[in-house]
Formats: structure tokens, C-alpha cells, sequence
């Protein structure tokens, strides 16, 4: 049985920052990809990806994600880029001037890249499920253990 899924896919309009900068949406050449959100895992009762605010919960069965952008030439079918893993991914909202973005930074190679849906409730369904596939995925993203507090008694001076 196979254990990869696709949560969503749909076109996006999508721009690469060149030197890792922020990038103005609304002055950005954004070109049209076809997206696909692969997750890999079986999903349990705590997944949940519907929800209106995105929760940390590792409680989903789900072990990777990642976004797959292809483009279309002529009807040859192309990956742009490696994909994009999710858990090595910090996706943020970003609104310049009456635009709705969403911007997705990687964090090994720390490259920008900016996706817009096709109207703006695209875009938001977008934001939401990127941003719950992100979360807890990271080993980054987990608490670090306790570290002792080392109080050393001091010396109390008497008068």
C-alpha cells in the first residue's frame, strides 16, 4: 500500500526571489506553475488540515511533505526546481500593497519564493495547507530537552 498522497494541487503564480532579498509582489513578473502537495504517511484522526488556524500537532501521520512545481512548454511537463520540503520550509503571509502572497523560505539554501492562487481564496487555501504541512515537521522546529539550572549557592557574608 502506498503511503504518498496528494493533499492539493491547483496552478499558482510563482516568482523566486534572486539574491534571497524580499521581493514586491505586486511589482514581481509572477509566472503560472502547477502545484502539488505531496505529503508521505497515512493520516490519522488528528489530521486536520481544513481547519480556519493552523495547530501544531504531531499527531497527524504524516512524516514529509513537500511542493512540487511543474511547468508547462508546449505540453511538455518540467519540474522547475527541486522540491521544495516542507519541513526544512518556513511559509509565511505576506500582503504588499492590496496583493496576498504567500512567501515560503527555505531554510538550508535561504531562498525567497512567493506564490499567489489564482483569486484570493486560492491563495488562502494555499497559505493554510502549506502552513499545516510545515509545522512539527522539522527536527528545527522541536523543543530543545531541559538544561539543568546550575545555581551555585553563593556566600553569605555575615556582619
Amino acid at each position: 500500500m502506498s503511503e504518498t498522497r496528494f493533499a492539493m494541487e491547483g496552478k499558482l503564480l510563482f516568482a523566486q526571489s534572486a539574491d534571497g532579498t524580499v521581493l514586491d509582489i505586486s511589482k514581481a513578473r509572477l509566472r503560472p506553475v502547477d502545484a502539488v502537495l505531496v505529503i508521505l504517511g497515512t493520516p490519522t484522526e488528528g489530521y486536520k488540515p481544513e481547519g480556519d488556524a493552523p495547530t501544531l500537532n504531531n499527531n497527524t501521520g504524516i512524516r514529509e511533505a513537500a511542493l512540487v512545481l511543474v511547468k508547462d512548454h508546449m505540453g511538455k511537463y518540467s519540474l522547475i526546481r527541486d522540491p521544495l520540503y516542507l519541513d526544512k520550509c518556513v511559509v509565511s503571509r505576506v500582503q504588499q500593497a492590496q496583493e496576498e502572497g504567500i512567501e515560503v523560505r527555505s531554510v538550508m539554501s535561504e531562498e525567497n519564493y512567493y506564490f499567489q492562487g489564482e483569486s484570493r481564496e486560492d491563495t488562502i487555501r494555499w497559505l493554510r495547507q502549506l502552513q499545516y504541512h510545515a509545522q512539527g515537521l522539522g527536527a528545527w522546529r522541536q523543543r530543545r530537552n531541559a538544561v539543568p539550572n546550575i545555581v551555585v549557592p553563593g556566600v553569605r557574608l555575615r556582619p
